[in-house]
C-alpha cells in the first residue's frame, strides 16, 4: 500500500546485497528519523522482518537490533516489528530477537507481554 507521505521500502530492496543490507537498513532509519522535524515520535514498522532470516541473515540481523535498540532508546523512536515465528525455526535465535524487544504482541491468542527487568 501506498499512503501519501509515507515512505515505502520493500525487503528485495533491501535484500538485494547481503553485503550491505543491514547498513543500508539503519542508513534508512537515520534518514526517515532526521525528516522527522516535529517532537512527536518518529514512526517506523517492519512488515515481515522474518524476510532477513530467510535471506541468510539471521546473525546480522540479531547485531543490528542490539544496535537499533540503543539508537531508539536514545532518540525518539518507536518501531513495530513483525515476525512469523513458525518461519524461525531456531530456538536460540528466537530467544536472541525477543531480548531485543520490550514488547510482544501474538495474534494468536491475541496478547502482549511486556519484557521484564
Amino acid at each position: 500500500m501506498n499512503l501519501p507521505a509515507v515512505e515505502n521500502v520493500t525487503y528485495s530492496e533491501i535484500l538485494a546485497n547481503k553485503e550491505t543490507a543491514t547498513n543500508q537498513e539503519l542508513q534508512m532509519i537515520t534518514q526517515i528519523h532526521q525528516k522527522n522535524k516535529t517532537e512527536l515520535s518518529t514512526r517506523i514498522a517492519g512488515i515481515d522482518c522474518t524476510q532477513w532470516f530467510k535471506n541468510g541473515l539471521s546473525d546480522e540481523f540479531l547485531k543490528l537490533e542490539k544496535q537499533i535498540d540503543r539508537y531508539f532508546q536514545n532518540n525518539n523512536i518507536s518501531c513495530v516489528c513483525g515476525y512469523n515465528i513458525n518461519e524461525i525455526h531456531d530456538n536460540g535465535t528466537l530467544k536472541k530477537l525477543l531480548k531485543c524487544h520490550n514488547y510482544v504482541m501474538l495474534d494468536n491468542p491475541h496478547s502482549i507481554f511486556k519484557k521484564q527487568i
